[in-house]
């Protein structure tokens, strides 16, 4: 419960009030594995959002890291730790790295499929918005049809994601015109 008021800090764009209370949660109690990881990923996303790049990708391979070195591991933490360090890299404009970080979280993300149906499909999402913008115009459509037929599998037709999906396929069209 004590981590949803920092992720609510971060929705509501209070990234420097979100770093001090995990940071105060860190010191003050003793939080779970689980819970340490956690806060690193948040506090990454509160440092991504800021624009602070090098200390989001610090902060999030360390809950990677911490995910992974869970006994068992944490194969879906350390998907969404990975997946969120693409992310950074998109916004550095390091597109190869996404790409990497964006298939080292799918092939965690395989390893649970039923229960990461929806993260599957974001994780397309977000490689063929690259390939799309490196102009890989094929495999971008195929990204993009993966998520879409995952969406399509789980959720109900007139949902928002379908629609995104969508029209992302539609641009990419228009642009082969």
């Amino acid at each position: 419960m004590a981590l949803v008021f920092g992720h609510l800090l971060i929705e509501m764009g209070e990234y420097t009030k979100a770093r001090e209370y995990f940071d105060t949660i860190l010191r003050s109690s003793s939080p779970t594995d689980d819970e340490v990881a956690c806060i690193y990923h948040n506090v990454g996303r509160a440092h991504q959002l800021k624009g602070d790049y090098g200390r989001a990708l610090a902060c999030l391979y360390r809950a990677y890291e911490t995910h992974l070195s869970a006994r068992p591991p944490r194969l879906i933490g350390a998907a969404k730790a990975i997946n969120a360090i693409g992310i950074v890299y998109i916004k550095q404009g390091n597109l190869d790295q996404a790409i990497n970080s964006f298939e080292r979280a799918l092939n965690l993300y395989k390893k649970n499929t039923e229960q990461c149906q929806e993260y599957i499909a974001e994780t397309f999402i977000n490689l063929g918005k690259i390939q799309y913008q490196q102009d890989r115009f094929s495999k971008a459509l195929s990204s993009f049809t993966r998520a879409q037929k995952m969406y399509e599998r789980y959720l109900p037709p007139d949902h928002p994601n379908i629609a995104f999906v969508l029209i992302n396929i539609g641009n990419l069209h228009y642009q082969q015109q």
